[in-house]
């Protein structure tokens, strides 16, 4: 190969054998350098048989420690090519992929609404494998603060390939002690997701399922052979399985974001999506998305 020379690190017994033998073999060297582990050397490629034979019957011990010259990236590519591949794959990913997200990390309490954020980036195509710019960013930001009363601030934005989403929540609003409740009922039929009672008897546990107007905590006690009443105090959280229809023209992937992004924003925080399809209704195709709503009641 033109231009190209390799260098070796070699050990052993009367070095200077060696370097007879080469002057012999008229064989040039370059970079010739003694050290206390043996002497670096550099040869001319198309030497290499010859040095290498030389070495063996002198009982030497050879090793290479690089090329140099004008061959030694093309060699470099032929002896590494998974290597050489790999950087050429990644600056081709630079050049033609540089706008592309590769993930999203949160900020503030974006995470406490991760089900909406992703549908909103996804609707925007600025989601893994998307792309963002400042009108996307601006539409994002504007959904994600429409979609919840609770959110007070949202900000998305890019660093390197990664999607930013920082979001603030106002504080919840205090509620109002009333000690005059005997009893809590659920507000809608569902599945109990939490109750905490402070007051009273809880009469259900998580996972139980319930009607509108089941009692879920009663202030009604008994203790010992005696049977009191006291006010009903506590909180209860209900899943109210919920469906949202909606009717779009387009490729079904853009049809069903656009549906469950809708979705989440009319049924408000803590709704996750169960299941979305297609359904005929009415003689038209519809994208039907169905979960759960959160209710509270105190």
């Amino acid at each position: 190969m033109i231009g190209l020379k390799c260098s070796f690190m070699v050990s052993g017994e009367k070095i200077c054998y060696l370097l007879d033998a080469l002057h012999d073999k008229k064989i040039c060297v370059y970079d010739l350098k003694f050290e206390k582990k043996g002497v670096k050397i550099t040869l001319d490629y198309k030497d290499c048989g010859k040095f290498f034979a030389i070495c063996s019957r002198l009982c030497y011990n050879v090793k290479r420690t690089g090329y140099k010259g004008f061959g030694a990236p093309l060699k470099f590519i032929v002896e590494k090519w998974g290597v050489a591949v790999g950087i050429l794959a990644f600056f081709a990913f630079s050049f033609f992929f540089d706008g592309i997200i590769v993930g999203v990390r949160y900020g503030g309490e974006g995470e406490e609404l991760a089900p909406v954020v992703e549908s909103v980036l996804k609707e925007e195509n600025a989601f893994v494998f998307g792309t963002l710019d400042d009108k996307k960013a601006k539409e994002a930001e504007s959904k994600i603060t429409l979609s919840s009363e609770r959110v007070k601030f949202a900000s998305v934005s890019r660093s390197g390939h990664w999607l930013v989403v920082d979001v603030r929540l106002a504080s919840p609003k205090p509620i109002p002690l009333d000690i005059k409740q005997e009893r809590i009922l659920s507000p809608a039929d569902g599945i109990v997701g939490k109750i905490v009672c402070l007051s009273g008897m809880p009469l259900v546990k998580e996972g139980d399922e319930v009607k509108k107007g089941d009692v879920l905590i009663d202030g009604r006690y008994v203790h010992g052979e005696k049977e009191g009443v006291t006010y009903a105090l506590g909180e209860a959280m209900i899943l109210n399985p919920v469906e949202y229809v909606y009717f779009g023209v387009g490729e079904e992937s853009k049809i069903s974001s656009r549906a469950r992004t809708l979705a989440i924003t009319e049924f408000g925080d803590g709704f996750f999506v169960d299941s979305v399809t297609f359904e005929e209704i009415d003689g038209k195709t519809a994208c039907v998305v169905k979960g759960k709503k959160p209710v509270y009641t105190y």
